[in-house]
């Protein structure tokens, strides 16, 4: 960053200015637990909108012709009066 700033024609204050905020910076950053924080507050946010955006309801289909009619495989084997189905007593 301070080359960047050389390299721009800042003053030699602006130069000593944005060395000695990288040093309090990097003093900060060398705590574990303010480096924890500083990762989570980068990507939790993202995290939260792609949670968002894949929970989000998405074009609705047409049911198949006969789906949902109470007709099936499902509604037999459920009920337990139908002689076929497998746990069904026999009389």
């Amino acid at each position: 960053m301070a080359e960047q700033a050389r390299a721009s024609g800042a003053t030699p204050e602006r130069i000593q200015q944005i060395t000695k905020e990288a040093q309090d910076f990097a003093a900060i950053y060398a705590n574990p637990a303010i480096r924890i924080a500083i990762t989570f507050t980068a990507i939790f946010p993202i995290g939260v909108v792609i949670s968002l955006i894949s929970a989000a309801p998405g074009p609705q289909q047409p049911l198949p012709p006969g789906a949902g009619d109470g007709v099936g495989r499902a509604s037999r084997a459920s009920d337990p009066s139908d002689q076929t189905h497998p746990l069904a007593r026999r009389r």
